[in-house]
């Protein structure tokens, strides 16, 4: 992970791996800070918000959510008040689709040598994804927080 500024005032912080969950983040250091999108798990939204304080030494008061994906929106929780922002539709989406819970029973499954065989056989994609996963990432603890303040576009 490393981070970039991209002009004056906004800093984006890329996951160089380009691997499944790694997502991008920004930083606006103005007007209190926004952070956009808060990075695929806990440990990647601290070394993001690390990164951060190099050139913003509070914590921002507003957190842009772009989309429901989990890999967006998993690291929200470090933000405890902050403004949340996100569409009117993310957070009822959020529920399904970022269900941190249903990630951890994914990789459950994939961490076992039977399931691991199935998948592999029914769902190669999928055990793939899991496998990499496992790799990158760590989904323990992570609870899921929807946005505080929505918006119609």
């Amino acid at each position: 992970m490393e981070m970039k500024q991209v002009s004056d005032n906004c800093f984006a912080v890329l996951c160089e791996k380009n691997r499944v969950c790694d997502a991008n983040s920004g930083l606006i250091n103005r007007a209190g800070g926004v952070v956009i999108d808060t990075q695929s798990d806990l440990a990647h939204a601290r070394q993001m918000i690390e990164l951060f304080s190099k050139v913003w030494p509070a914590m921002p008061k507003r957190v842009i959510n772009t989309h429901e994906d989990g890999y967006h929106v998993w690291g929200n929780q470090l933000f405890k008040g902050a403004e949340i922002i996100a569409h009117r539709s993310v957070p009822e989406r959020m529920k399904t689709v970022a269900d941190p819970e249903e990630t951890r029973k994914l990789l459950h499954g994939v961490d076992r040598f039977i399931t691991r065989l199935v998948l592999k056989a029914l769902h190669p994609g999928v055990a793939a994804v899991g496998q990499q996963l496992l790799e990158d990432y760590n989904f323990d603890g992570i609870e899921l927080v929807l946005p505080t303040t929505l918006k119609d576009c």
